[in-house]
């Protein structure tokens, strides 16, 4: 996937998600099942929950997070984006977010995501894995969450 890099750890949550944690407290997020997450439409608290699995896998150190969206349909409610754009606790937690997608269906609610919900951390959509990390390697620590910025790059 990224060439010479090394997964450290990978970790399946809930039957549902497939977390692989790489160096620089990298973790991204893809499906485990891509029957059970089409089938399944995630809502703001059982998102909490996995923000919170996956603060424990860092030990409390920030994250910075790719959801990888490329090989399945994914359904988040407009109200659980708005809640996650907008969590303090969540978003104390993290670097910053990269969204990778290749389909039309999950483009519409990661625009939704960064345009209107606009997350208060740095995030950005991307097409290519390899382009998500080299932006979120460049994202150095927790910012202002006042002063976050977003935007595509698909």
């Amino acid at each position: 996937m990224m060439g010479s890099e090394a997964v450290i750890k990978t970790v399946i949550w809930e039957d549902i998600i497939k977390i692989h944690v790489y160096p620089d407290h990298i973790f991204v997020l893809s499906s485990a099942n891509a029957e059970l997450v089409e089938d399944h439409t995630f809502e703001f608290e059982e998102l909490k929950r996995l923000h919170a699995f996956m603060m424990e896998l860092s030990e409390g150190h920030p994250l910075r997070l790719v959801t990888d969206t490329r090989d399945v349909y994914v359904k988040v409610s407009t109200t659980a984006l708005k809640q996650i754009a907008k969590d303090d606790d969540m978003n104390a937690t993290k670097i910053a977010e990269a969204l990778v997608t290749t389909s039309l269906p999950n483009r519409l609610w990661i625009n939704f995501y960064l345009n209107i919900a606009r997350p208060k951390v740095p995030a950005k959509a991307f097409s290519n894995l390899e382009k998500a990390f080299e932006w979120l390697r460049s994202k150095n620590g927790i910012k202002d969450l006042s002063t976050s910025r977003t935007g595509t790059h698909m």
